[in-house]
C-alpha cells in the first residue's frame, strides 16, 4: 500500500513516528559518540568504570535514554521533521 493511499489521520501518524524514530536514533548515536569520547581519554585507565560490562550497560542505557527522551519531546527535531514533512 502506497503512503498516498493512507488518510490524512494515518499520513500524519506515520510522520510523527518516523520523527520520533529519527530522533532516538539521532540521540542514541550522540550519546555513542560522547562516550567514545570519554573512553579515548580514559585509555589505559583500571577504573572499574571502564569495564567491557560496564561499558554494555552504558550503551543498554543510552539506548533507553534516547528512546525515552524522544518520546517525551527530546531535543525538539522529531517536532522541526513533523513540521517540515507535514506541509
Amino acid at each position: 500500500m502506497s503512503i498516498s493511499a493512507n488518510s490524512p489521520a494515518e499520513k500524519v501518524e506515520d510522520i510523527e513516528s518516523a520523527a520520533k524514530a529519527f530522533e532516538s536514533l539521532f540521540v542514541n548515536e550522540l550519546l555513542k559518540s560522547m562516550r567514545k569520547a570519554n573512553e579515548v581519554m580514559m585509555a589505559g585507565s583500571d577504573l572499574p568504570m571502564m569495564s567491557k560490562d560496564t561499558q554494555f550497560f552504558h550503551s543498554m542505557f543510552d539506548s533507553q535514554l534516547a528512546e525515552h527522551l524522544s518520546a517525551n519531546g527530546g531535543l525538539g527535531i522529531a517536532q522541526a521533521l513533523i513540521r517540515q514533512l507535514g506541509d
